[in-house]
């Protein structure tokens, strides 16, 4: 009789996308790999055989989610035409960032673990997701400024902005909450309202 139940899962791709939601939904400590192991019908040493330790693992699988969410940015920022002016340019980051955020809420998530303490995991997801990004965002900024086209804006009130916005994807069961009031989300249509709500907030008085 052929056995039933959820397939295993063999990719090391699909080994580090379970492994990173589950560091999202448990946070660091409370993660078992045995637990991972047994939850994708793997045997009790398999993962650790294919990426080390519990750390090696966290490392690699947030390496990869960070990865795919930079391309997700990266997608949306190619789509417009070049050349392209500073405030499209900040628009299609905005929107970007909202994007990825939907399409890969355990990152989400797990900054909601990592971001309360300092810790080598906080400092490599901000070195690996964020460092880059965030430093041509803050020159963007800096010019647009400069030539009145928004109000003074630093690159931590606009992430912590556009994070906010973000909450319903990795919020999810809060946001069906909603959905007896509102209907069901729409993702496309939510990233281009908050997009919008947080660009017009930033248009100077």
């Amino acid at each position: 009789m052929a056995r039933r139940g959820r397939p295993q899962l063999h990719s090391d791709e699909s080994i580090l996308e379970a492994a990173l939601d589950a560091f999202a939904a448990l946070g660091y400590e409370a993660m078992s790999v045995r637990a991972l192991n047994a939850r994708l019908g793997l045997s009790h040493e398999t993962i650790t055989q294919r990426f080390g330790t519990k750390e090696e693992l966290y490392y690699a699988a947030v390496r990869r989610g960070l990865e795919h969410f930079l391309a997700d940015l990266s997608a949306t920022l190619g789509r417009h035409p070049s050349p392209i002016d500073d405030l499209s340019t900040l628009r299609a980051m905005v929107r970007g960032f909202m994007v990825g955020a939907s399409r890969r809420p355990a990152i989400g998530r797990l900054l909601v673990h990592e971001g309360l303490r300092d810790s080598d995991r906080l400092d490599f997801i901000a070195t690996v997701g964020f460092e880059s990004s965030m430093g041509e965002l803050a020159t963007l900024l800096q010019r647009l400024q400069h030539d009145g086209v928004i109000r003074p804006t630093t690159t931590r009130a606009l992430f912590f902005l556009a994070e906010a916005g973000a909450a319903p994807f990795n919020r999810d069961a809060l946001s069906r909450a909603f959905d007896p009031i509102d209907g069901h989300l729409d993702p496309e249509a939510y990233v281009d309202w908050v997009t919008e709500v947080i660009m017009r907030g930033l248009r100077p008085d």
